[in-house]
């Protein structure tokens, strides 16, 4: 973990996270030494996923800052990083939104 992670890291009292749909839901707490505190529930494996997404920023160059793209169509993405690491993933619209 660099300084940076682990200052953000620091800060935390706690990390909630859930997924309604499915019922769904982790809570993360530092234990102490590093060490951190893991209850989960539900289907989902929310900390595998949350892994995953942290494994893409760091190899995406743990980008700090993100490009919102419109394209000719409308369609909307965000995008991070550059290259075969770049992180992008699409703008959805509200749910409930209806077509203008």
């Amino acid at each position: 973990m660099n300084r940076a992670a682990a200052a953000r890291a620091a800060m935390v009292a706690r990390l909630e996270n859930g997924a309604p749909a499915c019922g769904s839901w982790l809570t993360v707490r530092p234990a102490g030494a590093g060490e951190w505190d893991l209850a989960a529930c539900g289907p989902r494996d929310i900390w595998d996923e949350l892994q995953s997404v942290a494994a893409r920023w760091r190899a995406a160059g743990e980008p700090a800052c993100y490009r919102l793209h419109i394209d000719a169509h409308g369609e909307q993405w965000v995008s991070a990083g550059a290259g075969r690491a770049e992180l992008a993933w699409p703008v959805l619209p509200p749910a409930g939104a209806s077509d203008r």
